[in-house]
């Protein structure tokens, strides 16, 4: 039975009917049905489409198959290439080397020297894989773009909290004028509007300055892995796979990922207090420049 065959199996088996509908209509049946019932569809899709040891699967729908290159680091040298080239000849397009690089990215292949300026691009990327024998919704990050994320979000909130900027009712019982409701608005919301977009304008130069900071400091220690297991809110299992540098990426392998990964996983530990460092660090920073 080929591959269609056996999807369409599966597609019928959890949501009869669902292969003879329309795409409309499939939309809809899929966006319809329950969590639970999406999560198993899924999962037993999963075995089916994904790969190696534990039926992993990418979602790039413009790039080879993950478990076609050898690690992590020889996947992701490429597409920075390839990304960095459309960056920098935005003004001046290259289509000939545009296409070669568009061409060697799906060509799998050994890195043997990292590229000067090189930065991983892994920032949430979603995966499907199989651990524990269920299916498990996952995000590849490096550490520095993870650090980064949980960084901003946190000095999001001490900003929004500096400057509510959302406009504030207070609604109480005046007993004075016949027990009359009176209603009154904050003026200050424009204001906290305005010092809550320089703030986070202040940041965006923060976070630019810190990234390559942060990469180098993590590029001079030792290969590290980190692994953060959540449920969502559909209640399906979901995990966010970190990886603290370069090295660390050319020691995972795609077809054995959970075997390499979990061999260098440390605690969560050191991105916390990473994290807790720097935010403390930017507020402190913001706070000097009157904010």
């Amino acid at each position: 039975m080929n591959f269609r065959d056996q999807e369409t199996l599966i597609l019928e088996h959890y949501m009869p009917g669902f292969t003879h509908l329309s795409e409309e209509e499939a939309d809809q049946y899929w966006f319809e049905a329950s969590p639970q019932t999406v999560y198993q569809t899924n999962m037993a899709l999963q075995k089916l489409r994904g790969k190696g040891k534990n039926f992993l699967s990418m979602f790039e729908a413009s790039r080879a198959d993950i478990c076609d290159f050898p690690d992590l680091l020889c996947y992701d040298i490429p597409y920075w290439e390839y990304q960095k080239h459309c960056i920098e000849s935005w003004d001046n397009p290259d289509p000939e080397k545009t296409n070669r690089l568009r061409i060697l990215m799906n060509i799998p292949c050994f890195h043997r020297e990292i590229p000067a300026g090189y930065s991983c691009t892994f920032n949430d990327e979603w995966i499907r894989l199989f651990m524990n024998g269920q299916m498990v919704y996952g995000s590849l990050y490096s550490a520095s773009h993870y650090i980064l994320s949980k960084i901003e979000e946190a000095v999001n909130s001490w900003i929004e909290q500096c400057y509510p900027h959302q406009v504030q009712m207070d609604v109480h019982l005046d007993r004075s004028d016949d027990n009359c409701i009176q209603v009154s608005f904050d003026s200050n919301h424009i204001f906290n509007y305005q010092q809550t977009h320089k703030a986070k304008k202040e940041c965006r130069r923060l976070y630019s300055a810190l990234s390559e900071k942060l990469e180098q400091e993590l590029n001079r220690q030792i290969p590290a892995t980190y692994l953060i297991e959540f449920i969502d809110s559909d209640g399906s299992p979901q995990a966010d796979f970190v990886f603290k540098n370069n090295q660390t990426l050319s020691l995972v392998c795609p077809v054995r990922f959970l075997e390499d990964f979990t061999r260098l996983t440390q605690s969560n530990h050191q991105l916390d207090f990473l994290v807790n460092r720097y935010v403390k660090q930017i507020t402190s920073q913001l706070i000097e420049l009157g904010f």
